[in-house]
């Protein structure tokens, strides 16, 4: 075949009649009929040798007539028929290496250093020939005749064919194996795009078990708390022994959801502001409105940090909405503490008076006058410029912020995002995202976005910000070394609007030894929570691009710009006559001749991408692999 292929004057045609089955049939035939008659003649000296000779020359050109022939009744059978593929967990846990990453005392080895990630082929100029030739044959495609024992068959295949749905014989223009990576294909972080229902879950399900096998903590943010997801995962981490590491957080089911603090972990103190601030940002980018917000809460968690209270949702919240005099308060009497000492309010009782009655009003008097030059402090000055602002012009500014915390704090959230560490002994597991990524586990939050998708997509970005810190912590501190966390988020586009996070995730994370796995349905999902420019950033900063079967038009034209173009082989064959107009017989003319060109095309064309089968992609990967892939959906 390589040496046809590198004749510029090849041209290949699978889909053609199989002749050579008619051959092999009448060879045997041949055979048989020569043997019996050689048989005969045995006792006849050269006569029944000569028969057995002949028989066998048949035979042999059968045999070889079948060798070219099955392989393209093969091929021709898939253009019709697909199928589901099942993987074993076991086969999946070997495949992974999954012992050795369990287990410090296994000897690593390079050599089997893999990831499995489906059955198919590799994407490639033969392929793209043959589809252009599918798509020229009939609607029913009654060129192809599939030989009569297969027949019988055709009804049981086609049920199987059209639970899947889309076009079978993508998939059998090739020959599909077992296909790998290495696990530093996926460092760059993976996008997956598909239409619901087409198989990302099932796809995740293969890819998150791989990271569970290699030993990197896992943190899945799933909207739609996907049973099947959850489920496997968890029984995964039971059969392995680890089961205790497994935390499950879901507003939905508070009594058994685990507690997490999303402004736990900040590397300054202004972080936790643009967290809270950013889930405010709905179109993308971010207005006066939301710059004001966020310096209400910087200089109140600012506030917080110089008296000592540790900065949570909730009590932010509190502070923020109700209480901003009463912080006030507690910050100048701390800042008088350490100027004057403890007795500072007996020393100062004179000449507070003469600023007010009220405490608050006496000290704001005093420190603005005297303070404010001699020991200013920028805390207190912050909180102080917040209680004294236009209260008019402050609630105009600030009605954001009321309806956000009001989401974040409202039961079961107040407790679960902002844990109390005094509850009972039973009470649910605190997680804390440093000592998950460094000790291991999985933390698998269902967000319950069918019946909350406000609440929903707050704590997806917060969760993101949270995970952001500590890969900025984990990069300064111990240069980007430890255990490798794999983060999969489900219906990214909902986390995307004003998350800076998410864009530094993507585009430092890999320095921190954290990659992504996102998933959206199509392209303008990312752009309607963003705009134009995030959603192409979002796209370039993934080295891998998953797609399934999508039908809007820009992601098609998108994911068939992965493949590129490649030649494309074409048969043009004219047929011409022609006569005179005299009498002569011979004043007539006739031509025929045939024409092969090549033109550069698309290797995977868009029309085929709404026509993928559910369970089947398309990938291009960080190792400059295109592959046409099939799921397999994995069995205990």
């Amino acid at each position: 075949m390589i040496k046809e292929r590198s004749n510029p004057l090849f041209h290949e045609n699978v889909f053609r009649p199989v002749l050579e089955l008619n051959s092999a049939t009448w060879n045997a035939g041949g055979a048989g009929l020569t043997f019996a008659s050689a048989m005969s003649y045995a006792g006849s000296g050269h006569l029944g040798l000569v028969g057995f000779s002949v028989a066998t020359f048949l035979a042999y050109q059968g045999y070889m007539d079948c060798v070219t022939g099955i392989p393209l009744v093969k091929r021709q059978c898939k253009l019709f028929f697909n199928d589901i593929t099942f993987e074993d967990i076991k086969r999946l846990r070997k495949e992974n290496d999954c012992d050795k990453y369990l287990n410090s005392d296994i000897e690593d080895s390079s050599d089997s250093n893999r990831i499995y990630i489906g059955e198919g082929f590799e994407w490639g100029v033969e392929h793209a020939n043959r589809a252009h030739q599918v798509l020229g044959l009939s609607t029913t495609k009654e060129e192809i005749k599939l030989p009569l024992v297969l027949r019988p068959f055709i009804s049981k295949w086609e049920k199987q064919t059209q639970r899947l749905g889309g076009l079978p014989w993508i998939a059998g223009i090739g020959d599909e194996v077992r296909q790998y990576c290495s696990p530093e294909t996926f460092y760059g972080h993976t996008m997956i795009n598909g239409n619901v229902g087409t198989g990302k879950t099932t796809l995740f399900i293969l890819l998150s078990l791989a990271m569970i096998h290699k030993g990197y903590t896992v943190i899945i943010l799933d909207p739609k708390n996907d049973a099947s997801w959850r489920k496997a995962i968890k029984r995964e981490m039971d059969e392995l022994g680890i089961g205790d590491k497994f935390y499950y957080f879901n507003p939905a089911q508070p009594t058994t959801s685990c507690r997490l603090d999303p402004v736990r972990n900040w590397n300054r103190s202004q972080e936790i502001a643009e967290r809270i601030s950013s889930i405010m940002i709905n179109d993308g980018k971010a207005d006066s409105f939301t710059d004001f917000n966020w310096t209400v809460i910087n200089k109140t968690v600012n506030a917080m940090l110089f008296v000592g209270i540790r900065p949570q949702v909730k009590s932010i919240a509190r502070y923020v909405n109700f209480e901003k005099e009463r912080l006030a308060l507690k910050c100048l009497q701390r800042h008088y503490q350490n100027v004057f000492g403890d007795n500072w309010h007996s020393d100062l009782e004179k000449d507070l008076k003469e600023f007010g009655s009220h405490p608050l009003q006496q000290l704001i008097g005093h420190y603005q006058t005297l303070l404010s030059v001699t020991n200013p402090q920028d805390d207190v000055e912050g909180i102080i410029s917040l209680i004294t602002h236009n209260a008019e012009h402050m609630q105009k500014m600030t009605t954001r912020v009321a309806p956000t915390f009001s989401v974040l704090t409202s039961k079961p959230l107040d407790q679960l995002i902002s844990p109390e560490e005094n509850l009972e002994e039973d009470a649910p597991p605190i997680v804390d995202t440093i000592d998950l990524v460094e000790g291991g586990g999985v933390l698998y939050m269902a967000l319950d976005s069918l019946s909350d998708a406000k609440s929903a997509g707050y704590l997806s970005k917060l969760t993101l910000a949270d995970i952001a810190a500590v890969a900025g912590e984990r990069y300064n501190a111990s240069e980007g070394k430890g255990r490798r966390v794999a983060v999969f988020v489900d219906e990214v586009h909902a986390a995307l609007a004003g998350n800076e996070a998410l864009l530094n995730l993507l585009a430092q994370g890999r320095a921190a030894a954290m990659q992504l796995f996102i998933a959206t349905q199509t392209k303008p999902d990312l752009e309607a929570k963003s705009d134009k420019a995030t959603a192409e950033r979002v796209l370039g900063l993934c080295n891998n691009f998953f797609s399934l079967r999508v039908n809007d038009s820009s992601t098609q034209e998108y994911a068939a710009q992965q493949f590129g173009e490649v030649p494309i082989t074409s048969q043009q064959i004219t047929v011409a006559q022609s006569s005179g107009n005299t009498d002569d017989i011979t004043d007539f003319g006739s031509g025929y001749s045939e024409r092969m060109t090549k033109t550069m095309d698309k290797a995977f064309g868009e029309t085929l991408l709404g026509s993928l089968p559910k369970l089947q992609y398309v990938a291009r990967l960080a190792d400059g692999r295109k592959i046409k892939g099939r799921i397999p959906i994995v069995k205990y």
